[in-house]
């Protein structure tokens, strides 16, 4: 390999390498405070490319996820995954790509960039709520025709004080009860019943509860989930949903919400 370019020395950071020798890696700084930037190494010309004009410090997040044949690259820079497509692209937020459905509330933010295989799924990181979740990013197309649509994703939290007294949270007393609306419709606006909609409630400590329900003659299908108190935010999730051959469009509509529980 050539040497880094000028002001920059190759150091231990994450790196990944794929079969025609490309590779992405941070390069070091040479400078008080040793930033690392995000590079792309062009094997055929023996060329160095700087993917990203922000360097990662100590308090912040970065690494390689991965580079593919195409060389593509996924990474971390700054606790933010980002996205460079090959052969020469450079470093774009993920969070840009997203699909705006899942996008609510402080959910929507991709923090962690992990490998990326060869049909363009992307493990990452993902706020759902106020808290990070491990995911499979898929890529979508919008749907044209037969397809179901959740156009709209309410969410009511209380906290119900328990034997302890008003006000008090432990693990024996106190509990919040949370209630979710989901309202659907077809790609033409009609309201959709028998629709079953499969999701789940999270919190920011364990709970990861399955849920299912069918929507009624009006297109709503309604979930409640009782649990600890003291949890943070509880968020809910649409996982999928299903009626004959219509097929959830996840590039609009409202797929994450969450809630904090009130007295």
């Amino acid at each position: 390999m050539p040497p880094a370019p000028q002001s920059f020395a190759r150091g231990a950071d994450s790196m990944s390498i794929n079969d025609a020798g490309e590779q992405a890696r941070f390069l070091v700084n040479i400078g008080p405070e040793n930033l690392i930037y995000l590079f792309r190494f062009h094997h055929d010309d023996a060329t160095w490319q700087m993917l990203s004009p922000s360097g990662s410090g100590h308090l912040s997040s970065a690494g390689v996820g991965s580079i593919t044949s195409a060389g593509d690259v996924s990474a971390t820079v700054l606790s933010t995954a980002v996205i460079a497509y090959g052969p020469d692209g450079t470093a774009q937020p993920l969070a840009d790509l997203l699909s705006p459905a899942y996008q609510g509330g402080g959910s929507g933010a991709i923090v962690g960039g992990g490998p990326m295989n060869s049909s363009g799924q992307i493990l990452a990181r993902v706020m759902i709520g106020l808290e990070p979740r491990v995911v499979r990013l898929v890529p979508a197309a919008p749907c044209a025709a037969q397809c179901i649509r959740v156009i709209n994703l309410q969410m009511r939290g209380r906290f119900i004080p328990g034997p302890a007294g008003p006000g008090q949270c432990t693990i024996t007393s106190g509990e919040n009860v949370v209630a979710v609306k989901a309202v659907v419709t077809s790609e033409n606006g009609v309201r959709l019943g028998g629709v079953r909609i499969d999701g789940r409630f999270l919190d920011e400590y364990w709970t990861d509860r399955p849920v299912s329900a069918m929507t009624n003659a009006q297109g709503v299908a309604s979930f409640t989930n009782r649990g600890i108190c003291g949890v943070g935010t509880v968020s809910f999730l649409i996982d999928n949903a299903t009626k004959g051959a219509r097929t959830l469009d996840r590039t609009t509509g409202v797929l994450a919400a969450d809630v904090i529980p009130m007295s």
